[in-house]
């Protein structure tokens, strides 16, 4: 039987703006060679307002300014 690894890349891992997705692709590819891999993304981090956010946060919060008809 072939091993699995799930692999679980994270925002801070995926770098602002996914800079760092060169480095996972490198890293999966190096986990295939041993093993059938599942990867797994959380959101990526991006600058809003000179800080380092993750989408996910910064979708959830235009969702609310839009709620209260701030957008």
């Amino acid at each position: 039987m072939n091993s699995v690894v799930i692999a679980k890349f994270g925002g801070s891992v995926i770098g602002v703006d996914g800079i760092s997705i060169p480095v996972i692709i490198q890293r999966i590819n190096s986990l295939s060679n041993n093993a059938k891999v599942v990867a797994v993304f959380s959101a990526p981090l991006t600058v809003v307002e000179g800080k380092r956010r993750s989408l996910t946060d910064v979708a959830l919060e235009l969702g609310r300014r839009a709620e209260e008809g701030k957008v």
